[in-house]
């Protein structure tokens, strides 16, 4: 009688146990389903903040060459007062603002949600790292113009160098 009792009450907490994860896998597929459709709404909304191009009347605007991860080359002019963070926006935004669709309802910034670059610009020769937390404007920080690559942020990767240093 007491084996069956304790097969039984095994049999429960693995039940239990089971049930735990399928809720806990349940909460974090709708938690990323929820931050894959914020970071799109925030891109929507973002990609319309953008300025445009400065025209051939801007003498001091700053060109910049952007080597994407896909190999493509995108070719742009910015104002020279225009923040890092336009520099980072416009290439996180990029694939929404060079399929021109007809604009619907104004995108609205997503309450709540923090926007992180999953990536950084690179300079690579000399190796220079443009951080968007740096601040500055394009004009001070990269010149008159430059050639930067868009380098993917692994966590994992900085983990590891922080371990070893």
């Amino acid at each position: 009688l007491a084996i069956d009792r304790e097969r039984a009450r095994q049999r429960r907490e693995a039940e239990a146990a089971r049930q735990r994860e399928e809720q806990e896998a349940a909460e974090r597929r709708a938690a990323e389903e929820k931050r894959i459709h914020d970071l799109q709404q925030w891109k929507q909304w973002r990609a319309q903040t953008i300025p445009e191009e400065p025209g051939p009347d801007v003498k001091d605007a700053v060109r910049i060459s952007i080597r994407l991860p896909s190999g493509e080359r995108v070719i742009r002019k910015f104002a020279p007062d225009a923040s890092l963070d336009e520099l980072y926006a416009f290439v996180e935004c990029y694939d929404i603002l060079k399929e021109p669709t007809e604009k619907a309802a104004e995108a609205v910034k997503p309450e709540g949600f923090e926007h992180q670059y999953g990536f950084r610009l690179v300079s690579p020769m000399p190796r220079v790292v443009y951080e968007v937390e740096a601040g500055g404007s394009v004009r001070d920080k990269i010149g008159r113009g430059g050639n930067l690559l868009v380098e993917p942020i692994d966590d994992d990767s900085d983990e590891e160098d922080e371990e070893e240093a």
